[in-house]
């Protein structure tokens, strides 16, 4: 059963990301703790508020054109659970990877612990990063070997799969 706690709670995350994804960034300073605590984020656990912000920063530069959606939202009394998906264009560094210029697909998914109608804790797990065309293909033969490789790897598609 909904209650207004869940709706509030659940708007409360939905207004949160799209404002960090969007820059605009103070509204962090009404929605997430001081002393937030971060767990299994891309490249640094933000342990801060400012720490957050540069989170929302770094994955601006890192992705251009920057598209966030959220897929599906769960939402109770203290957790908020988001599925969501970026794209962009592959920038600067990520994950790993050296600025490719490629498109980039990232899904993964978010918990968020509230006290007080502020974030205090937040999960992330990344099912899926796809960059396009990671690997050029320009003969029959490196298609043939990517194939084998996507194969060997587990991969059902021409796409890396982290």
């Amino acid at each position: 059963m909904v209650t207004s706690i869940h709706h509030k709670n659940a708007m409360l995350i939905k207004h949160f990301l799209h404002a960090g994804y969007q820059d605009k960034l103070d509204v962090l300073d009404t929605c997430v703790a001081e002393s937030v605590v971060c767990h299994n984020f891309p490249e640094f656990n933000p342990a801060s508020r400012e720490e957050f912000k540069a989170f929302f920063r770094y994955m601006a530069d890192a992705i251009n054109q920057l598209h966030f959606k959220i897929e599906h939202l769960t939402a109770d009394e203290q957790t908020v659970k988001v599925h969501f998906h970026i794209n962009g264009v592959h920038h600067e560094e990520f994950m790993g990877f050296p600025a490719s210029g490629k498109r980039i697909d990232f899904h993964g998914t978010s918990v968020y612990r509230l006290e007080q109608e502020m974030v205090v804790e937040a999960w992330m797990y990344t099912s899926e990063v796809v960059l396009s065309d990671l690997f050029p293909v320009t003969r029959r033969q490196d298609m043939t070997r990517f194939a084998l490789t996507a194969g060997e790897a587990g991969l059902q598609r021409a796409e890396l799969v982290l």
